[in-house]
């Protein structure tokens, strides 16, 4: 049930009351009037003056309540429409909000996309800087190995080569010490001619 339909149904039962009350307020005195002894009463103009009275303020009470009906009704409907408008921008809002959500939700799923495709290359390229270093290591080590046999081999050089040069210099030796002999003789044997 619509919430205008409930004010204007309350609004109706609150005016049938009044209009009930009223006409019999209005009954009770007019037959407590004529049941009392008209002596008391000043003047039976008064009567119809009291009559009058009673009956202009049932219709300024029914003028009043319906006066208050159509200001409710009409206020609840510019209340409605309001909640309405209101009720209107917070959806329009909260689908631009949604609008910017889902583009931030689509965003970050192209973003997270171009980073696992970035993860990916430089994975890659991770790799195949390991095996480039492997290689590179690898190769380290057998410079290493290699330059350890050159070490190697220039130390039985150097030795070879003492031991040629010692043995060179005993040779020259010796073969001077002949030399000498043979000079020494050969000058002997000069002298004795």
């Amino acid at each position: 049930m619509n919430s205008n339909t409930r004010i204007i149904g309350a609004i109706l039962v609150l005016l049938l009351i009044s209009i009930i009350a009223f006409e019999v307020s209005g009954l009770g005195l007019s037959s407590y009037l004529a049941n009392r002894d008209q002596t008391t009463l000043h003047k039976l103009s008064d009567m119809n003056y009291f009559s009058l009275v009673l009956e202009s303020t049932a219709i300024i009470v029914i003028a009043i309540t319906l006066a208050i009906i159509l200001f409710t009704l009409f206020s609840s409907t510019s209340l409605e429409a309001n909640k309405r408008r209101k009720l209107n921008e917070i959806t329009a809002d909260v689908q631009k909000k949604h609008h910017t959500v889902s583009d931030s939700i689509q965003q970050i799923h192209e973003h997270t996309e171009k980073a696992e495709q970035l993860i990916s290359k430089l994975q890659q390229k991770f790799d195949v800087l390991d095996k480039l270093q492997n290689s590179a290591e690898t190769r380290g080590n057998d410079l290493d190995e290699t330059a350890e046999k050159l070490y190697a081999y220039e130390r039985d050089l150097r030795r070879s080569a003492e031991n040629i040069s010692s043995r060179l210099d005993q040779v020259q030796n010796y073969w001077d010490d002949q030399l000498e002999e043979t000079v020494e003789t050969v000058k002997r044997i000069k002298h004795s001619l």
